[in-house]
C-alpha cells in the first residue's frame, strides 16, 4: 500500500449543477440530517462509490443528482456535524485515513475502555498490517482521535484516557 494520498482537488458544485459536472470521478456528496434516516456523522474509509445512499432518503447517487461514483458523507447536529473538525474528520476518512486512537500503537497511549462505550467497535485496535503507517508519533490533538466521553455511555467514565506518562 502507498503511503501517498496523491493529489486532490476540491471543488464545490451546487447541487443544480451535479448532473452536468465534469468532476465525476470520487466525489462527495454532503448529507444534512434531514436527509439521513439515522442520526450521525460517518463517511466510509477511502473511496466508496456508493456509499452511504441506504442510510440516507436518497436510494442511490443519481437521486442527488450526484454522478453514481460519488459518495455520502453524513453529517448531524447530534455529533458537531456543521464544526470545522466534524467535517474535517468525515472527509479524511473519505480520502483514506483512519482513527488515531485504532493505531496497533494506541496502547502505548492511552488506556481504552471499549465497555463504557454505545460503540465499543469504534475502538477496535487495527493490526500493522491494516494501519497505513505515517511514521508519525501519536497524534493526541488530532481530528481523527475521540474525545475521552465520545460515545460514553456514561458522562462520568471516559471511554478513553492519557496514559499517565502522557499527562
Amino acid at each position: 500500500m502507498s503511503d501517498d494520498l496523491g493529489c486532490v482537488k476540491l471543488q464545490k458544485i451546487e447541487r443544480q449543477d451535479l448532473g452536468t459536472t465534469e468532476w465525476t470521478q470520487g466525489g462527495l456528496v454532503f448529507v444534512w440530517e434531514d436527509y439521513l434516516t439515522s442520526p450521525g456523522c460517518w463517511s466510509a474509509v477511502g473511496h466508496v462509490p456508493g456509499f452511504g445512499w441506504q442510510m440516507t432518503v436518497y436510494s442511490e447517487a443519481g437521486a442527488t443528482g450526484a454522478p453514481e461514483d460519488y459518495q455520502v458523507v453524513a453529517l448531524h447536529s447530534s455529533c458537531a456535524g456543521l464544526s470545522q473538525a466534524t467535517v474535517e474528520h468525515e472527509v479524511l476518512h473519505a480520502l483514506g485515513v483512519d482513527h488515531e486512537h485504532n493505531r496497533p500503537d494506541r496502547d502505548n497511549y492511552l488506556n481504552v475502555n471499549p465497555s463504557a462505550s454505545s460503540s465499543p467497535s469504534q475502538y477496535d485496535k487495527m493490526t500493522w498490517e491494516r494501519w497505513m503507517q505515517s511514521n508519525y508519533p501519536f497524534e493526541l490533538d488530532s481530528v481523527m482521535t475521540y474525545c475521552s466521553f465520545c460515545s460514553s455511555v456514561d458522562q462520568h467514565v471516559p471511554v478513553a484516557t492519557l496514559l499517565s506518562q502522557y499527562r
